[in-house]
């Protein structure tokens, strides 16, 4: 092959009336041809019409004599006109392998008129970046696999405005703000935040550094986020996650549908509310009104500052109180940030509904604690609503009492599984048995002091009464007693006799103050004493009129003996 050079005035004049038309062809990648058109002259500046002739185009690269990236020859068929027209990259080259963005190109012409290989220079010029450079470093960004990169200037560029509504995909370097979805109008230059991102279907981030994803979310706070539905963070650092999601105040955190309002707060759940500043809510309609205060469950308050209030429906109102459970009582009426000493600062509740509340426990701030059902103002440091259970895994168990701060002076408790009694002083002292039966290591003393009395009287007739009482032997009905051959008096005579001495109890049985005997026993000795020494008195007065009927006796057998001797004498005479 080879190739000659036309004359200066013929390669100028040719080249002078060639014209590059060059096309995209409607796809948003590197082109695959483009179209060449020419007129064909000759070198007097004839035109060669209907005549065939051969065209060679070559493309170097970074200068008119780089090293060639493409090369093709066609023939064409010239018109009347001496036009002819070629599409590079028909017959056989590769334009695709051609890298547009990496450097510029050149494009070399070559003709030979009679339509061989004996080429002719033309001349060469730049293919300038309308349109295949331009086009290629747009198609590149597009490309698939690789990395999409479009640079901007903050603060530079147009103003973003006449967006509409509907679809739209918008970076904007003037604030480098980035908006994909659907607007409704809010994606103007002045609804925009700087550096913020909007995704969804009217959504909005006028903050700064702020985040909208989803449906009508807004962030409008410096540094906020909305996302889901409906979401609203208005104030800096704020965050709204979820369906109707509001984070108002700054820092706040809402998830769910929730308002968290004050500073810090967090709000998570369904229709729960954070209102006191750095609070937290969780659940389903939790309420946190307190400073630093914390609310989970279902339908909780907690509304003194520090307070906490777990469960359902319950309520902490005392500063730094704490509740759990459900439905505890709340009758008081505590002041939520001044302590006071009545208040309630931990409750369990123990209720059923609204119109039931109630606790099974209470612990009051001046350290008095109630237990049981609605022991809620307890008046001593345990006060127990019902029975207490001590258990000791076959060991005393009991309670150890002790007013010196020392050592444990008294045990009250087991002794054995059947005996229940006092401990003191290193030994029992004291105790019952399952039958009924008490025992005393020591004395039984009452109180009897004449200054403690009023009202003092002598008895009287205690020996009639005592002697009017009868005594029994006797078994007990309730076989929980004990069986064995009971000695007593029966209540209902005494009380008939001494009914000071006889109680009855809600049931109707009755009871005999057998101690209160005694004092009656006293005074019928006392009486029988009395009577003693009187039997005793008429005793010796009968045993003086004894022995004075003896001497009588004895005198009246002596004058009678003498009288008869006397007898004898007169007779005699």
């Amino acid at each position: 092959m080879q190739t000659n050079q036309l004359p200066s005035n013929y390669r100028t004049l040719l080249i002078a009336i060639i014209l590059l038309l060059l096309c995209l062809l409607a796809r948003a990648q590197a082109p695959k041809q483009f179209s060449f058109q020419g007129v064909a002259r000759d070198a007097a500046g004839k035109v060669i019409g209907n005549a065939n002739i051969a065209i060679r185009l070559t493309i170097h690269l970074g200068a008119a004599d780089g090293p060639s990236s493409f090369t093709e020859e066609h023939n064409v068929q010239t018109g009347a006109g001496g036009i002819f027209n070629v599409s590079v990259g028909s017959a056989g080259g590769n334009l695709a392998l051609v890298d547009w963005k990496a450097n510029s190109y050149f494009l070399q012409v070559e003709m030979d008129q009679e339509g061989g290989s004996n080429y002719s220079d033309i001349g060469t010029t730049q293919l300038l970046s309308v349109p295949y450079a331009l086009h290629a470093e747009e198609a590149a960004r597009l490309k698939n696999d690789d990395p999409i990169v479009l640079k901007g200037t903050f603060g530079s560029g147009n103003i973003l405005s006449g967006v509409g509504s509907g679809s739209r995909l918008i970076w904007y370097p003037r604030k480098s703000a980035f908006r994909v979805g659907h607007t409704i109008g809010g994606w103007e230059d002045g609804s925009i935040g700087d550096y913020s991102i909007a995704m969804g279907h009217g959504s909005n981030a006028s903050g700064k550094y702020s985040t909208a994803l989803g449906k009508s979310s807004a962030a409008d706070g410096k540094d906020a986020i909305a996302l889901g539905s409906g979401a609203n963070a208005s104030n800096e650092f704020s965050t709204a996650l979820g369906y109707g999601a509001t984070a108002s105040a700054q820092g706040s955190i809402s998830l769910g549908f929730s308002d968290a309002t004050n500073d810090f707060a967090v709000a998570i759940g369904y229709e729960t509310l954070a209102s006191g500043g750095h609070s937290v809510s969780i659940g389903a309609a939790s309420k946190s009104t307190g400073f630093h205060s914390v609310a989970m469950g279902g339908g909780s308050l907690a509304s003194g500052s520090y307070s906490v209030a777990i469960g359902e429906s319950s309520r902490a109102k005392a500063l730094r109180s704490t509740t759990l459970g459900a439905y505890n009582w709340i009758g008081d009426n505590p002041n939520p940030d001044v302590a006071a000493a009545t208040d309630r600062i931990f409750q369990i509740g123990n209720g059923t509904g609204e119109n039931t509340r109630s606790n099974a426990m209470t612990i009051m701030r001046n350290g008095n604690i109630g237990l049981g059902n609605n022991t809620v103002d307890p008046q001593f440091p345990l006060d127990v609503a019902g029975r207490l259970r001590i258990r000791h895994n076959g060991s005393t168990a009991g309670i150890y009492l002790d007013a010196s701060q020392s050592a444990a002076e008294g045990f009250v408790g087991m002794k054995t599984d059947k005996e229940i009694g006092l401990y003191i002083n290193a030994a029992w002292r004291f105790w019952v048995n399952d039958q009924g039966n008490g025992y005393l290591n020591g004395n039984l003393i009452q109180t009897s002091d004449r200054r403690l009395k009023t009202n003092i009287q002598p008895f009287k007739n205690s020996l009639a009464k005592v002697n009017n009482l009868q005594g029994y032997h006797y078994n007990w009905e309730d076989k929980a007693k004990d069986q064995t051959l009971q000695t007593g008096l029966i209540a209902q005579e005494v009380e008939a006799i001494f009914p000071e001495l006889v109680s009855t109890n809600k049931d109707g049985f009755k009871s005999v103050n057998y101690i209160g005997l005694v004092p009656h026993l006293i005074e019928s000795v006392k009486e029988l004493k009395s009577k003693t020494d009187e039997i005793a008195v008429l005793r010796k007065e009968l045993e003086g009129m004894r022995e004075m009927g003896k001497r009588l006796e004895l005198l009246e057998a002596s004058i009678n003996k003498g009288a008869g001797v006397s007898e004898v004498k007169t007779a005699a005479k």
